[in-house]
């Protein structure tokens, strides 16, 4: 089975009892025409004409479009053996182009799910039926089979760059351990991950599942199991983004990430040489340069270096003059110092300095959201070919 093979399974039986609801069920002798209308809808949406696609597709039933999906994935391998209602059309052929065009559609529609606070069954209903579509894609042809995971990487980062760890963690967890090794989706995976660390213990102790910004399996009953969750969480960003970084030894996001989570984790010292390696090598964006030098000085602090600290948190200030976190850590280095006025000063240079619109690191544990965009771009142009 393939990966896209197996992450679809997993997906499946999620929503097996939906499907299997004798209400939803159809006669077999309406099947080729519902079959046609979706490969309508698959050709609205190529054509870009995605509000007439929906309109088709939203006419029916989400656990009635998953199985007619099945039915569109398997069409490629075999032909379909329908019986037609007397009068009607038989199925209409399926291309490879407009299988890819239906997955992107049911991606789409998982999105949409998202973004209105549906629920997760129909989340899992959409994404069960897209992974169904993809994995039929995975042969040999002008695409990658990592679309799937794409799409997943697409909506993930959305849920996380909102704050919405409950669906962050429902949208991306079956495919973080199933799917291709696609260094998009082991960042997204191990950003989340770490966010979830990052929750303060009160949150981790709460007993309530009933919210909808609850984190799933996080009712601990101590301090003690609070920080237990906390290890586990940051060893599994820390596997991620390791991962990531064997697939992409240049990737300064993975790396800048794996650093911080082994300092978070008490090893200054290994996040040290990570940063280090960062801030000598190839030059950085400015949000990476901003947060090698804000987390360097955190290592070197830790260290007792505070004069290193104190240079490294000036010259990120220098990158980004209002930011706050810079700010207040370069005032607490200068006061361990014992340079009490100059770090009274450094304070009340942020209350008058102008309004940082993205301090880097306020928008850390947000996930990679400055590719959500340009990701979700991509897949569709891909989808319209």
């Amino acid at each position: 089975m393939t990966h896209l093979g197996i992450a679809a399974a997993l997906l499946v039986v999620a929503v097996s009892t939906a499907s299997a609801n004798p209400a939803q069920q159809v006669r077999e002798e309406q099947l080729p025409a519902l079959l046609n209308e979706q490969l309508r809808a698959a050709e609205l949406y190529r054509e870009g004409r995605v509000d007439e696609a929906f309109r088709i597709f939203d006419a029916r039933r989400p656990s009635l479009n998953e199985r007619l999906a099945q039915l569109a994935a398997s069409s490629l391998t075999r032909p379909l053996k329908l019986k037609v209602e007397e009068g009607m059309q038989g199925p209409r052929p399926w291309t490879q182009e407009l299988v890819r065009a239906l997955a992107a559609l049911h991606m789409e529609a998982a999105l949409r799910t998202y973004e209105r606070q549906e629920t997760v069954g129909r989340f899992r209903t959409e994404a069960a039926a897209a992974a169904r579509l993809f994995s039929a894609l995975d042969t040999p042809s002008d695409y990658p089979a990592e679309d799937w995971s794409r799409w997943i990487v697409a909506i993930g980062l959305t849920a996380l760059s909102d704050g919405q760890l409950w669906w962050a963690s429902e949208i991306l967890a079956q495919t973080c351990g199933h799917s291709v090794p696609l260094p998009a989706l082991l960042l997204a995976c191990g950003s989340l991950h770490e966010a979830i660390a990052a929750l303060p213990a009160h949150i981790l102790l709460s007993q309530g599942h009933q919210s909808s910004t609850a984190i799933p399996e996080f009712g601990v009953r101590s301090y003690q199991d609070a920080d237990a969750r906390r290890r586990r969480h940051l060893g599994m960003a820390r596997r991620y983004f390791e991962n990531a970084v064997r697939l992409n030894t240049g990737d300064t996001e993975a790396r800048l990430r794996l650093a911080w989570v082994h300092f978070v984790s008490g090893e200054a010292h290994t996040a040290a040489g990570i940063l280090e390696t960062l801030l000598n090598g190839e030059p950085l964006d400015r949000r990476a340069a901003f947060l090698v030098r804000l987390f360097l000085g955190r290592a070197r602090q830790d260290s007792g270096d505070l004069a290193g600290a104190v240079a490294l948190y000036r010259e990120a200030l220098t990158i980004a003059p209002s930011a706050q976190s810079a700010h207040v850590a370069l005032a607490a280095a200068l006061h361990r110092q014992g340079a009490v006025r100059e770090a009274t000063a450094v304070t009340r240079q942020l209350f008058d300095a102008p309004s940082e619109p993205l301090d880097p690191w306020t928008s850390y544990h947000y996930g990679q959201f400055w590719s959500i965009q340009s990701l979700l771009t991509t897949l569709r142009s891909e989808a319209r070919r």
